[in-house]
C-alpha cells in the first residue's frame, strides 16, 4: 500500500488501530520543526484549551490573537470554534496555526473558514470515483460575527489533508496570508456518506484496507496530492531553530500583524 504514495491509505487488523504506511517527505522534514512549548514563550499568560483539547488559543501582548488547531475530527470545531472567535474578536490580527495537522472532516473545515468569509465563495472541486460532485458555494453567515482583520495561517510540511483544504480556502480571502512552508500534499477524500464511495474494504484475512476513492483540486485546478499548498511567504524553519527556543514562522507572523 505504501507504493501508492497516498497519505490517506491505511490498513488495520481486527481490533487494531489504523496504520498509515506512507508519509510525504515534507512531513519528515518538518515534523520536529514546531513545538507548543516554544510557542508559549510568545505569551505573557497561559494559553486556553477547549474542552475537547482540540484547540489552544490566546492573545499576545501586542493584541494579536492566536489559535492552534490540532484536530479536525469529530464535531469539535463546529461547537468550539465560534467561542474562540468571540474570544479574539477585538484583536488587531489573528494567527491560525495548523502546522502538525493530519486530517479530519470537511464539516470542521467549513466551521473554521465560514468565520472569515464575507462574500460568496466557490468551494474547491471534489471528485468521487472520477465524478465531479456538485456543491453549493460558501455563503456568508448571517447575524454572526465574521473576523475581517488581517489573518496569518501558519503551515509546514506536516500540514495535511483537512489542514491543507482549510489553508487553500482561506488563501482566497484578501485579508489572509499563508506563512511557513509547503504542505505535505494529501488531497484524497477517502469516502463520503454514500456507500458507493467508501474506500474501506474488508479482506478475507480479517484485515481492513482503505484506499481513497476521491480527491480535491486546488483553485488553480491542480490536485493537492504530492504537491501540497505553497505559502504566500516562505519562512523555512528547522528542528535546530526549535532547539534554540525560536519559532521563526511565528515571529514573522507577529511582525506582519503588528
Amino acid at each position: 500500500m505504501a507504493e501508492l504514495k497516498d497519505g490517506h491509505a491505511y490498513y488495520k487488523t481486527e481490533g487494531g488501530d489504523k496504520v498509515y504506511p506512507y508519509y510525504p517527505q515534507r512531513h519528515f522534514k518538518d515534523r520536529h520543526a514546531y513545538s507548543p512549548i516554544v510557542i508559549r514563550k510568545y505569551f505573557n499568560s497561559d494559553l486556553l484549551l477547549t474542552g475537547s483539547n482540540s484547540a489552544e488559543y490566546g492573545i499576545t501582548p501586542d493584541n494579536i490573537g492566536y489559535v492552534f488547531l490540532s484536530d479536525f475530527q469529530e464535531d469539535y470545531l463546529q461547537t468550539e470554534f465560534p467561542g474562540i472567535i468571540q474570544y479574539v474578536r477585538n484583536t488587531k490580527g489573528l494567527i491560525i496555526d495548523i502546522r502538525q495537522k493530519r486530517g479530519g472532516s470537511y464539516q470542521n473545515v467549513q466551521a473554521v473558514v465560514s468565520r472569515f468569509i464575507t462574500t460568496t465563495l466557490e468551494k474547491p472541486k471534489v471528485y468521487f470515483l472520477g465524478e465531479l460532485i456538485e456543491q453549493d458555494p460558501f455563503q456568508p453567515l448571517i447575524a454572526t460575527f465574521i473576523y475581517t482583520n488581517p489573518v496569518v495561517v501558519l503551515i509546514n510540511g506536516s500540514t495535511f489533508s483537512a489542514g491543507e483544504l482549510t489553508t487553500e480556502i482561506l488563501k482566497q480571502l484578501p485579508n489572509v496570508t499563508a506563512v511557513g512552508d509547503t504542505t505535505g500534499g494529501g488531497g484524497v477524500a477517502s469516502s463520503d456518506d454514500s456507500w458507493q464511495t467508501r474506500g474501506e474494504y474488508q479482506l478475507p484475512s480479517g484485515k481492513t484496507i482503505c484506499v481513497g476513492s476521491g480527491y480535491f483540486e486546488r483553485y488553480d485546478g491542480l490536485s493537492f496530492e504530492w504537491i501540497g499548498v505553497p505559502p504566500d511567504v516562505r519562512i523555512e524553519q528547522t528542528e535546530n531553530d526549535i532547539k534554540n527556543d525560536r519559532d521563526k514562522q511565528m515571529e514573522y507572523a507577529i511582525t506582519l500583524l503588528q
